[in-house]
């Protein structure tokens, strides 16, 4: 598991992250000058640079917050797809709902259990999970307060250096090993 080396290489204050959907390996309070490690594996991760308020440091209940989301929308996604199969199929009494029916037929479609049904089913099962799955998406993958600095970055089988830098006011993932800036 390569080691990632990143030097707060700004005259400000940094929590540093990195994240797979949530911030999982995180250094708060990382002063000016200062260099941290990050013993990560070899994936792509999300980069998270915020200037330390005292209020927006990363933390892992921040992380179980979202671990809670996520499952929140797999729990509603699944259900959805359960009722929507035992609609389609009939669990409820008959096949399809008078709603499914009647949009239908107001189409001009011929009511036919096993075609129609099915088609009117997974285009509401898959609106319904669109909806839940884009609701909680946006929000897991919100920046946190005073986020200056927010990348993906490939992290390679051999340990990588990189630095936080100002450059004319924006802030940067450089990678020192190339010499070049992230985002």
């Amino acid at each position: 598991m390569p080691d990632v080396i990143v030097h707060n290489n700004t005259s400000s204050t940094l929590n540093i992250a990195f994240s797979i959907t949530m911030p999982l390996w995180f250094h708060n309070s990382v002063n000016p000058d200062q260099t941290v490690r990050f013993p990560l594996s070899t994936f792509v991760h999300g980069f998270e640079a915020r200037i330390d308020s005292g209020l927006n440091r990363f933390s892992s209940d921040e992380s179980w917050k979202k671990i809670g989301e996520i499952g929140t929308a797999c729990a509603v996604g699944a259900t959805a797809v359960t009722l929507g199969t035992g609609w389609l199929l009939g669990a409820f009494g008959r096949q399809g709902s008078p709603v499914g029916v009647a949009a239908l037929a107001g189409a001009g479609a011929t009511w036919n259990a096993a075609n129609a049904c099915w088609y009117f089913g997974f285009i509401y099962v898959g609106v319904l999970l669109i909806f839940v799955l884009d609701t909680v998406g946006a929000q897991c993958g919100q920046s946190g307060e005073g986020a200056v600095c927010v990348c993906k970055v490939w992290i390679p089988f051999h340990d990588k250096h990189y630095s936080i830098r100002d450059l004319n006011g924006r802030f940067t993932l450089w990678d020192d090993d190339g010499n070049h800036s992230i985002n």
